[in-house]
């Protein structure tokens, strides 16, 4: 067994022989997950008996680009519509200029990173992807279309995304912009930019990118749902791109340092194609103690294969 931190979460590794041969929250880890990576599926049902969740570790959120603008907007609920055209709205009706550009380029790069980590740092667990990966960017540059929002000279908002022609995709790889902006709905009027730049390069799909299956921790709650309301679906990503993610099983042993409510993918059968399921995580909230059992309506959504909410019981002895 070996413990990792990963940002936070303590997380302990072990085999598939070593979680089945263990009572884990009889005799807990210091550690708030137990995982197996890349489980054989052979296993994956008495992993799950023994109260695993057997999930891919990342998932790639894709959707058609549809003919048009329009008839993308078309197949979104109301209320999502009017978020994007605020979004629009907001950007056309002040001092805001969105450009699209061909490749990347060293001072819109440095530009757009600097609101990417102020963006970052607001968020309790953020992690930097984009700047620990600055120069795979720089160096991959040309394979990127741009979308930036300036106010003046200032750049407030952008999202770089990658281009693969090969599978008529435009993949978003970071977005990030100012407080004002944000809130402002304004990243949903560059989402659309990107949008009509693929569909002028021939591509038919278009990808939010790559998330934790866990939300609650890294990624927030709040973006799954943005996601499910804008018409994407979750997949496993390396169903997507073999190099990104792989099957896991996790044990929670608690939930020290997730939001409430927090949510976690997971495969629905040995399919890993079919539609995920969510599970709605909780401590299961009694007269003694713990928070209320969240509400499963606003996690509901027509792709996937089941919302449950998912009780994470505490180990019996205190976690070091």
């Amino acid at each position: 067994m070996n413990i990792e931190d990963k940002n936070g979460l303590r997380i302990a590794m072990v085999d598939a022989g070593e979680a089945l041969a263990r009572d884990w929250r009889a005799d807990p880890p210091a550690a708030d997950v137990v995982r197996v990576r890349r489980p054989d599926p052979v296993h994956w049902p008495e992993l799950e008996r023994a109260g695993f969740v057997v999930k891919p570790g990342w998932v790639n959120w894709r959707a058609p680009l549809g003919a048009s603008e329009e008839a993308y907007l078309a197949g979104l609920p109301a209320t999502e519509r009017r978020n994007f055209r605020l979004g629009r709205r907001f950007a056309e009706g002040g001092d805001i200029s969105v450009v699209v550009r061909d490749g990347l380029t060293a001072p819109e790069l440095d530009a757009f990173l600097a609101v990417y980590d102020a963006q970052i740092a607001t968020m309790p667990h953020g992690v930097a992807y984009a700047r620990h990966q600055q120069e795979r960017l720089w160096q991959g540059g040309a394979d990127y279309v741009a979308v930036y929002a300036y106010r003046g000279d200032d750049m407030v908002a952008g999202c770089l995304c990658l281009l693969r022609p090969e599978d008529a995709v435009l993949q978003l790889r970071f977005a990030a912009a100012a407080p004002l902006e944000r809130e402002a709905r304004l990243q949903r009027a560059l989402y659309l930019a990107a949008m009509r730049a693929a569909r002028e390069r021939g591509l038919t799909v278009m990808s939010l990118g790559n998330d934790p299956s866990l939300y609650g921790h890294v990624a927030g709650t709040g973006l799954f749902r943005f996601k499910a309301r804008s018409g994407f679906t979750p997949v496993a990503s390396h169903l997507v791109d073999p190099a990104v993610g792989g099957d896991e099983a996790d044990l929670l042993l608690g939930l020290r340092g997730l939001s409430h409510p927090s949510l976690l993918l997971a495969y629905s059968g040995t399919d890993v194609t079919a539609p995920l399921r969510l599970l709605v995580l909780t401590d299961g909230g009694t007269p003694e103690g713990g928070t209320p059992a969240p509400d499963l309506a606003p996690y509901r959504a027509d792709f996937l294969a089941g919302v449950a909410l998912h009780p994470v019981r505490p180990a019996l002895s205190p976690q070091s």
